[in-house]
């Protein structure tokens, strides 16, 4: 988060990601439970998330969703150094998993 103080005033902003139970009782985080809840806007299906996927430049797992971004809505963890990138939504699709 972030502190700011004057002698008089102390402003403090922090944020973070509790869990969300869903209707089974299952807990999952807020990146998983908003790629559940956007992932059919993009012909994709709950289970995707935490799929892997290889391609030229590496391997990948998804690990979250950008519903605003129609041209790159899906975010992947390259498995070897844990970097977050933007991808297609057809790349599930395209590249093989494994």
């Amino acid at each position: 988060g972030r502190i700011t103080f004057t002698p008089n005033i102390i402003h403090a902003k922090l944020s973070g990601m509790l869990p969300v139970v869903t209707t089974t009782g299952e807990k999952v985080n807020g990146d998983e439970a908003l790629f559940r809840l956007s992932c059919y806007k993009f012909g994709l299906k709950p289970d995707d998330f935490g799929k892997t996927f290889r391609t030229g430049t590496g391997a990948y797992r998804v690990c979250g969703m950008r519903a605003s971004s129609w041209k790159y809505p899906v975010i992947a963890e390259d498995i070897s150094s844990g970097k977050r990138f933007k991808f297609p939504a057809t790349i599930l699709k395209t590249y093989s998993s494994y």
